[in-house]
């Protein structure tokens, strides 16, 4: 694979740099006054966490289970910093419908894997207590999707 490394060759390292570097960004995006108000994440350490779970879970991946949990103490910190208004969050549209953009890697793209870390995600969105700021996108296709969010993000910009 050129332009990604695979899940499972993350280490502890990295996951401590992909936690604290993402909380960075996220950060610096939101204070930047260019976005004028609105700023939209693709992903968090909420994401990245359940990742890292999934990751400790599987004998041929870099990071341990001593690793991992050595690791929540900083993802906890940096969950409970993040200051969320909203979540939109897209259920799993099936690994037929995968992004294949030459970016992301596709060692993990069946459907019980996509299923499994939606779950893992949507779990670590109740521990935070966010669930009501939690909005499903699960039209059936990107329009209604991209409606739905609309609907959402509407009533944040007013």
């Amino acid at each position: 694979m050129e332009a990604n490394i695979r899940d499972e060759d993350y280490d502890l390292l990295d996951y401590q740099n992909v936690f604290t570097g993402q909380f960075n960004l996220n950060r610096e995006t939101i204070d930047n006054p260019g976005n004028r108000g609105l700023a939209l994440m693709d992903t968090d350490t909420m994401v990245a966490k359940a990742y890292a779970q999934m990751s400790a879970e599987d004998p041929a991946s870099a990071l341990s289970s001593a690793d991992y949990q050595s690791l929540l103490p900083m993802a906890d910190s940096l969950i409970a910093k993040a200051r969320w208004d909203l979540i939109l969050f897209i259920p799993p549209v099936g690994s037929a419908n995968y992004t294949r953009d030459g970016f992301r890697s596709e060692t993990n793209t069946s459907d019980h894997y996509l299923n499994d870390i939606s779950q893992r995600m949507l779990h670590e969105v109740r521990l935070a207590g966010l669930t009501d700021r939690l909005v499903m996108l699960d039209g059936s296709d990107y329009a209604e999707r991209y409606e739905q969010a609309k609907a959402a993000v509407s009533p944040l910009l007013a």
